[in-house]
C-alpha cells in the first residue's frame, strides 16, 4: 500500500536500507545461540561499505529490534527498515 500511495503522490519510492544479507532464526539455530526464542533476523553477511557493516554489523549477528520495535523475522525487519527514509539513523539491537 505505501509503494502505490507514493508512486501516486511523488512517482518515486524511497526506502531505507541497511545492506545485509538475512536468513530465519530457527529455532535450532536459536538453542545453539542461547537465544530464548526463534524471533530476529539472522544476518548472514554485510555488503561491503553498507550502512549496516559501517555500524559494526557482522555475519553471525541476530537483528532483534529497531528503533526499540521487536523484529519478529526477517520480513519484519525487511518492513521496518524501507519504512525510514534513506539516510535517517536507527538504533539496531543485536544478539551477538
Amino acid at each position: 500500500k505505501q509503494v502505490v500511495q507514493d508512486l501516486m503522490k511523488d512517482g518515486t519510492v524511497e526506502r531505507g536500507w541497511l545492506g545485509v544479507e538475512i536468513q530465519p532464526v530457527t529455532s535450532e539455530i536459536a538453542e545453539s545461540l542461547g537465544l530464548k526464542s526463534d524471533k530476529g533476523a539472522l544476518v548472514s553477511s554485510a555488503q561491503d561499505d553498507g550502512p549496516g557493516q559501517k555500524a559494526g554489523i557482522s555475519a553471525g549477528d541476530v537483528i532483534t529490534q529497531v528503533d526499540g520495535k521487536d523484529v519478529a523475522s526477517p520480513k519484519e525487519l525487511a518492513r521496518l527498515i524501507g519504512a525510514y527514509p534513506p539516510g535517517k539513523p536507527v538504533d539496531v539491537t543485536l544478539w551477538r
